[in-house]
């Protein structure tokens, strides 16, 4: 059975390893900026961001987790699905297993988790910093865009339509096979259903040109905020 990069073979329990980290670094000292107004509340952000990203640190390792076992089930019945397909296996095709809807689940967990981690930055621990020391917090601001800009935006839209309207590419949406393997695609653009018209013919307006897969977006969106929250931290407590 396929299991999480986040639990030890042989060991028990699920370990988030660079949550503990940073939490143990924002929680044992007293941030070194702003240096005026009160830095306990700037300390309490700084906690709930870190929050957020272990959130996805957990939800990461559970996507993967779950694409393994996707990936068993239809590996289990691979020979069923050859014998069933034309031409198999040199044409892509679809695949709705029944644990196909899970992976999607599990990836707009990742993608919320991205936007948590940003909204929190941007409101919390906004009003702890801004007002003390605006320059302070504009660098801050410049870490956010260098560190995953576009990521951040791309995992905030996901996130915002599948909370309040649908599920990107759409419910029911297949894996795509690829050489036996099972690829999970994501929509390029997410159409807004209000400018598209008609609400019921958001499909046609869906474009899969190049290539996102919830695979691929997972890792960017991992890697962009734990390098923000790295460098974040070293601007509150310097090594």
């Amino acid at each position: 059975m396929s299991i999480s990069p986040n639990e030890r073979s042989g060991e028990p329990g699920i370990f988030l390893m660079r949550r503990h980290g940073w939490f143990q670094r924002a929680a044992m000292g007293v941030p070194k900026k702003p240096t005026t107004g009160d830095r306990g509340p700037v300390r309490d952000a700084l906690l709930d961001v870190i929050d957020a990203a272990g959130g996805l640190e957990f939800s990461r390792g559970e996507l993967l987790r779950v694409i393994g076992i996707a990936q068993e089930e239809y590996s289990s019945l691979l020979p069923g699905v050859a014998s069933s397909v034309p031409h198999y296996p040199a044409v892509p095709h679809l695949w709705g297993g029944a644990t196909v809807p899970a992976v999607y689940y599990a990836f707009f967990e990742t993608a919320t988790w991205t936007r948590a981690v940003i909204d929190r930055f941007e409101k919390p621990l906004c009003l702890a910093v801004q007002p003390h020391d605006q320059l302070f917090w504009n660098s801050l601001q410049r870490i956010r865009s260098v560190s995953g800009g576009k990521v951040f935006d791309d995992a905030r839209t996901l996130a915002g339509v599948s909370l309040h309207r649908y599920s990107p590419p759409y419910a029911g949406c297949g894996a795509k096979v690829v050489d036996r393997k099972l690829i999970y695609p994501v929509v390029d653009t997410v159409p807004v259903l209000n400018a598209v018209g008609d609400q019921a013919d958001f499909r046609n307006y869906l474009k899969f040109n190049e290539g996102r897969h919830a695979e691929m977006l997972v890792e960017e969106y991992w890697k962009a905020v734990y390098i923000f929250i790295d460098k974040v931290l070293d601007e509150f407590y310097p090594k």
